[in-house]
């Protein structure tokens, strides 16, 4: 997984307005992020809020990225929990809130 995010991550450096490669990264961040969340909360955390900019600076805006931040966010409440950040999680506060 790792892998694919950093192949995913080169090609979508090419063009930053070009919706499908960062969509690819957002994907393989997402599922990297899933994986990582039980072994290493604070690196899924960190995947999940760029996966969330990148998201929301997507070119493209369709209804498809508000039910995939809303997924992105929902799932980000796992690592903060295991943190200890569970204030954040409850609330919803978690937006580029990595510290």
């Amino acid at each position: 997984m790792e892998r694919a995010f950093k192949l995913a991550e080169d090609i979508a450096r090419r063009d930053l307005s070009d919706f499908d490669s960062q969509y690819r990264v957002f994907t393989a961040e997402t599922k990297l992020a899933g994986i990582l969340r039980h072994t290493d909360p604070r690196r899924a955390l960190e995947l999940y809020d760029d996966a969330l900019q990148r998201l929301r600076q997507s070119s493209r805006r369709t209804a498809e990225p508000g039910r995939n931040e809303v997924a992105t966010l929902t799932a980000s409440t796992y690592p903060l929990r295991r943190l200890g950040r569970t204030a954040e999680a409850e609330s919803g506060s978690i937006l580029y809130s990595n510290g």
